[in-house]
């Protein structure tokens, strides 16, 4: 049922995560002048403590589209859907938790940012993900609330 509009919520955090897969996620120009970017499989330059960090990304971003893709196709199962948009919901803030780790910790605090848009993404994708799961919500408030009726 992809008119349900929590479906078509649920399909632009996926497409939303493509753009994080292509292209510097963050660019910075630190105290020397070399600009360094933050891609979503690792750091342009070798810091150990990026390492755990950027496996971090690398699974989170993987994992929210491929949830919220396979949320889309449980409209039957409402509870377990529910259960898969409060994951993604979980990811998503995980996933601006670790940024935010990068950008005031690993990333020394006398750089300036160059590139910064790709930042937003998460906010948006978890905007949406909590229309979704309040959709999803309404829909099975709805359901049994008709069952009560019967």
């Amino acid at each position: 049922m992809i008119q349900r509009i929590q479906s078509l919520y649920l399909l632009i955090i996926s497409l939303l995560s493509l753009l994080l897969i292509n292209g510097a996620y963050l660019t910075y120009t630190d105290t020397s002048g070399a600009v360094q970017s933050l891609y979503v499989i690792g750091l342009s330059r070798a810091v150990f403590q990026v390492a755990v960090t950027e496996r971090i990304v690398e699974i989170l971003v993987a994992l929210i589209p491929l949830l919220a893709f396979t949320a889309i196709f449980l409209f039957s199962k409402r509870t377990v859907q529910m259960m898969l948009t409060k994951i993604v919901i979980a990811l998503i803030v995980v996933f601006i938790g670790v940024t935010c780790y990068l950008l005031f910790v690993v990333i020394p605090s006398d750089t300036s940012l160059n590139s910064w848009f790709k930042m937003l993404v998460p906010a948006v994708q978890l905007l949406l993900a909590v229309m979704a799961y309040s959709g999803i919500k309404r829909d099975d408030n709805l359901i049994k609330s008709y069952d009560r009726l019967r």
